[in-house]
C-alpha cells in the first residue's frame, strides 16, 4: 500500500498532464484533470464544441472516456512542444474501427498559468470518424505572422502566393508530411514535389496565423483559412506542427483540420484520394 498522500499523487500527475491526458481519460482518471485546471475549464473538440464550466468539461471527458473505451484505444504520445503559456503534445490513436486498426493523429493545445491548465483545444480531422468533414470555425482571433524562426515567415509567404519552388526549398531532402486526412506521409523531395503541387496547383492558400508554440526542435501554429486559390471559405480552424532540421529548413510538417477545397477543383487529378487543402 503507498503511503503517498493523495495531493502529491495529483501533483505528480499534474506534471505528466501534457503527455498522459487522453490515458488519464481513457483510465477513468478524471479527476486529476480536473485539477490540472486553474479558474473556469475549457474544451473545444472537433465533434462537441467548444465546451466550458467544471460539470460540463467532466461530462464531456466521461463520454470521451465511452467512446475510446468502446474502439479499444491504444494512446500513442509522439511529441511534445513547451513555452512559456502553452503546450502542444501530439499523439496517434489506434481505434478499432470497422473491425480492423486505424491510426488517428490527434493534436492537442493546452493553455497554461503557472503550470496550471486554462484551457484545452483539441484536433484532428473528423472524416474517418463520422464520413464527413465538419466545418471548424475558428477557434482563436488572428494574430500576426511570427518574426521567428525566419523559415516559418517563407513559408507562409510562399504558401500564400502558390510559390511551388520556395515551399520545397524550404524542406530538408528526407523531410516529410502527414496531412490532415492521411496517417501515411509524403517522404522525400519527390513525394512532396507532387504534393505541393498538386495542391496548390489552382493558386495559393493563404493562413492566419493566430498563436505559434515553439522551442528547439519544433514550431507549431494555430491557424485559421478562410480562402484558397483565391476562393473565398468559410474561415476553419487548424494547426500545424513543423519538426525543424536547422532553424532556416523543415525535416517534417504534420497538418490536423478539415478543410474542404473550393468545390470547383474537386475533379483535379487524385480528387477522390485528397478532398481537402492540406
Amino acid at each position: 500500500m503507498s503511503n503517498t498522500p493523495q495531493g502529491d499523487i495529483h501533483k505528480d500527475a499534474q506534471n505528466n498532464i501534457y503527455k498522459d491526458f487522453f490515458r488519464y481519460i481513457l483510465n477513468g482518471d478524471i479527476s486529476i484533470i480536473m485539477h490540472a485546471f486553474t479558474g473556469t475549464p475549457r474544451i473545444d473538440t472537433p465533434l462537441s464544441g467548444d465546451i466550458s464550466g467544471e460539470d460540463a468539461v467532466q461530462a464531456v471527458l466521461l463520454r470521451k472516456q465511452v467512446w475510446l473505451a468502446a474502439r479499444k484505444a491504444i494512446i500513442h504520445h509522439k511529441s511534445t512542444t513547451k513555452s512559456a503559456t502553452r503546450v502542444v503534445s501530439e499523439f496517434v490513436f489506434s481505434l478499432v474501427m470497422g473491425g480492423q486498426r486505424t491510426d488517428l493523429p490527434v493534436a492537442l493545445v493546452m493553455d497554461v498559468q503557472d503550470e496550471k491548465l486554462t484551457a484545452v483545444r483539441m484536433y484532428h480531422s473528423t472524416l474517418m470518424l463520422t464520413g464527413t468533414p465538419k466545418l471548424r470555425a475558428p477557434l482563436l482571433a488572428p494574430s500576426r505572422t511570427p518574426d521567428e524562426p525566419e523559415v516559418i515567415g517563407r513559408y507562409l509567404e510562399a504558401l500564400g502566393k502558390s510559390d511551388v519552388f520556395s515551399v520545397l526549398s524550404l524542406f530538408h531532402d528526407d523531410a516529410y508530411i502527414r496531412d490532415a486526412t492521411n496517417a501515411q506521409p509524403h517522404e522525400g523531395k519527390d513525394a512532396l514535389t507532387r504534393y505541393y503541387t498538386h495542391m496548390l496547383a489552382g493558386g495559393g492558400a493563404p493562413l492566419k496565423i493566430c498563436t505559434v508554440t515553439c522551442d528547439a526542435q519544433r514550431v507549431v501554429l494555430e491557424y485559421v483559412c478562410d480562402e484558397w486559390a483565391n476562393v473565398p471559405l468559410s474561415p476553419q480552424a487548424g494547426i500545424v506542427v513543423f519538426d525543424l532540421h536547422t532553424r532556416r529548413m523543415f525535416a517534417a510538417a504534420r497538418f490536423y483540420d478539415d478543410i474542404t477545397r473550393p468545390h470547383q477543383f474537386n475533379e483535379q487529378p487524385e480528387a477522390s484520394y485528397r478532398a481537402y487543402l492540406y
